[in-house]
């Protein structure tokens, strides 16, 4: 007890040498941000429905997946750079939701469910790492207490997911596989803040996918197995992911001096299709064996349709301003 008050008490110090009063983000100079997110967060998958739908042709009926919840530091975590130009500001910055190589970063949900077929059931899994970053461009206008940043984003998604199944009855076997994919995307944007007091603003930031520059680079890849029934079937190839969409975040922002606190809500909704679907799906049996044309068709029609990334969560940040 006597240890927490000494640490409320330092915070106290600490945050008294700061100005009292301050704008929410700097018209001149650099901004560093760090985040934490998953606070009574969800991440659901749009591979979750493509799932269902695909081994629906198998004969097989999946659950929904039930998926865990965490808590993710530093994330988001970015750095804005503004410079005086004209009547306003111009704004350089990138925004990290999980770093590029970094597995220890990004969103990592585990997710487990179950499965069902004519003469048994399954145990299934799916591990998932997502990230995604944000390059941006835009021009920061003030108009009194309103701060307004016209932007334009490119976003690189990235997904890697590996999954596995094990099947009991009068049938047993197991599956598995991976899919990997990474996509560049323009996306339009707007931030901004409204300071309602000399030290506290609230905020809106809404990016949205262009109509005109959507998808600048895609590429993905997937590889599979099945055992089940006495029949193995192998596939892999490509598939090229496309993304869609809207983010939105909004919250209030108190600043003390140069040290801003932000406690907001952000809900992304992302539509996830797959172009230029390629496999060779193979299988083998007993006196058997070819290529499952059927399944090639079907994957090329299930993986094309746009099904949701849905990611919500209540976030806290802190930002703080330098080189002024």
């Amino acid at each position: 007890m006597v240890r927490n008050l000494k640490n409320i008490l330092l915070f106290a110090i600490l945050l008294s040498t700061f100005p009292l009063f301050s704008d929410p983000i700097p018209k001149s100079g650099f901004q560093v941000k760090g985040g934490i997110w998953g606070l009574g967060g969800s991440f659901k998958s749009e591979m979750e429905s493509k799932f269902q739908y695909d081994k629906i042709t198998d004969g097989i009926l999946e659950t929904g997946w039930n998926t865990s919840n965490k808590i993710y530091a530093l994330h988001p975590i970015g750095l804005d750079w503004y410079k005086p130009m004209g009547p306003g500001s111009l704004m350089l910055g990138a925004d990290f939701n999980g770093f590029p190589g970094v597995g220890l970063t990004g969103h990592k949900p585990d997710n487990s469910y179950n499965s069902f077929f004519a003469t048994g059931i399954g145990i299934n899994n799916t591990k998932l790492t997502f990230t995604n970053q944000d390059f941006k461009v835009g021009y920061l206008f003030v108009f009194d207490k309103l701060f307004i940043t016209p932007q334009f984003l490119i976003r690189r998604f990235a997904s890697d997911m590996t999954y596995s199944g094990y099947y009991f009855g009068t049938s047993t076997g197991a599956d598995g596989g991976s899919i990997q994919s990474t996509n560049y995307s323009g996306f339009l944007g707007v931030n901004s803040f409204y300071k309602w007091t000399d030290s506290g603003s609230f905020f809106l930031n809404l990016s949205v996918a262009s109509p005109i520059l959507g998808t600048i680079l895609t590429e993905g890849k997937h590889n599979s197995y099945q055992a089940l029934s006495g029949i193995v079937n192998f596939d892999s190839g490509k598939m090229n992911p496309e993304y869609t969409g809207q983010k939105i975040q909004l919250g209030y922002q108190h600043n003390w001096g140069d040290l801003g606190l932000q406690v907001g809500y952000s809900s992304e909704t992302l539509n996830v299709k797959y172009k230029n679907v390629t496999g060779t799906p193979v299988f083998a049996g007993s006196n058997v064996a070819g290529i499952n044309v059927f399944e090639l068709l079907t994957d090329r029609f299930i993986y094309s349709s746009a099904h949701q990334t849905e990611i919500k969560s209540i976030f806290i940040a802190l930002n703080y301003k330098f080189g002024q």
